[in-house]
């Protein structure tokens, strides 16, 4: 579970934190929607404690193979990543926290 409020180790030397919730067009509950909207953030990533990088993803059903290979590289695991997904879901005329945001890197 990768949060904004704490760096979250991922791999052996590896630890990511969300920096900040770029957009989230995501279709809120209980609103009926032509597209199921994406979540674009930036991810900061440290190797060792140390700042590496930062990376913008987006999470949607079209770039779940593409964040798969992103993360695997990052995780120490040897089981495959089964899904990626981001949390909470969007009620209608709400707004979320950065803080409140967890993306979430199922394994299988």
């Amino acid at each position: 579970l990768i949060n904004a409020t704490s760096k979250v180790k991922v791999g052996n030397d590896y630890e990511i934190k969300i920096l900040k919730i770029i957009s989230d067009s995501r279709c809120p509950e209980g609103v009926n929607c032509v597209w199921a909207g994406e979540v674009q953030l930036e991810l900061e990533i440290y190797k060792n404690q140390k700042f590496e990088k930062t990376k913008i993803i987006s999470i949607n059903y079209k770039s779940l193979e593409l964040n798969k290979q992103f993360f695997a590289d990052y995780l120490s695991s040897d089981k495959r990543i089964k899904n990626i997904f981001i949390s909470p879901q969007k009620k209608e005329g709400e707004n979320i926290e950065l803080k409140n945001y967890i993306l979430t890197v199922a394994l299988e």
